[in-house]
């Protein structure tokens, strides 16, 4: 799913390393995979014209499925003007958006609502004489939607987050009975004005990711008895990625003693807020504060870490 990057240090007496462990494979469910809403139009007189929009690259998607202004978007790319004062792209968009968040927390629980982001809008556009304005007036026999779709999104490749190359009738790493195609056939049919399509952060398949991770040491020390803290820190990088997760670590306390022995404790875990997919077993290296009370000496705090 991802490269490796480990970064790792050992110090005397002052040295915290630590091992983070990525963690957050993906389940099989039985929900929908990714999402589509659509809206009826009133089928009145003037002319329409239906066109899909897709996007979903490096540079991103059409936007989140929670903002209005992804569909906007996706049909100023058309030439088109969307005019939603009967409020049907919005219940349209809210219809994707819901069913994507229902199928992400069904197959992923506890990883929350997926992020969900719009990568299609297909519209009938037609206001009077003009098919440059969608008002959610316009409909088109559902043959043309999809021959539509099978002539000009379907042959193309796409590449999700710039690494994960794709075409619409892929299945789905977490549900390959499904794809972006049978999304489209679910949700078009003849009295469509508006069909927006949805996918998580996971669909069609999470995406390669590096995620870096450096540390910096505030110093080490060899004198006995200092009581000098113990602080490093963590820089963590997602290399230009768009994609933002929570990583949670492990971290392991590592130093060596005036005699010459290595130990190795630790108390409790801690949680480094980095940007990137979550790796199933892979490791990083993270770094934690460790305070020393004034006047401890050497023997106490082997007792204390021990």
């Amino acid at each position: 799913m991802g490269s490796k990057n480990s970064n790792g240090r050992r110090k005397t007496l002052a040295l915290l390393a630590a091992t983070a462990t990525l963690a957050g494979g993906l389940t099989a469910g039985t929900a929908w995979a990714g999402g589509g809403g659509d809206q009826g139009g009133t089928g009145g007189g003037g002319s329409a014209a239906q066109f899909w929009a897709y996007k979903d690259d490096a540079t991103g998607s059409w936007g989140s499925a929670t903002d209005l202004n992804s569909v906007s978007r996706a049909m100023a790319w058309k030439g088109v003007t969307m005019d939603d004062s009967a409020g049907k792209a919005a219940k349209a968009l809210s219809d994707a958006n819901a069913e994507c968040v229902a199928g992400f927390r069904q197959r992923h629980p506890g990883e929350g609502d997926g992020d969900c982001r719009v990568v299609a809008v297909g519209a009938a556009s037609g206001n009077g004489s003009t098919t440059s304005v969608w008002n959610g007036s316009g409909v088109y026999d559902a043959k043309i939607w999809k021959d539509n779709w099978y002539k000009y999104v379907a042959p193309n490749t796409y590449n999700y987050a710039g690494s994960q190359s794709y075409h619409t009738g892929d299945g789905f790493s977490d549900d390959p009975s499904n794809s972006v195609d049978k999304i489209m056939e679910r949700h078009v049919d003849s009295t469509r004005s508006i069909v927006v399509i949805v996918l998580d952060k996971y669909q069609p398949a999470p995406p390669n990711y590096t995620l870096s991770v450096a540390t910096k040491a505030s110093g080490t020390t060899t004198k006995a008895g200092d009581t000098q803290n113990v602080a490093d820190t963590v820089t963590t990088s997602r290399n230009g990625s768009s994609i933002s997760e929570n990583v949670t670590g492990t971290s392991t306390l590592r130093w060596a003693g005036v005699d010459g022995t290595t130990h190795n404790t630790w108390n409790g875990d801690t949680e480094v807020t980095a940007e990137g997919y979550y790796y199933a077993s892979e490791d990083e290296t993270i770094l934690q504060p460790v305070a020393r009370k004034d006047g401890e000496t050497v023997d106490q705090i082997t007792s204390t870490l021990r």
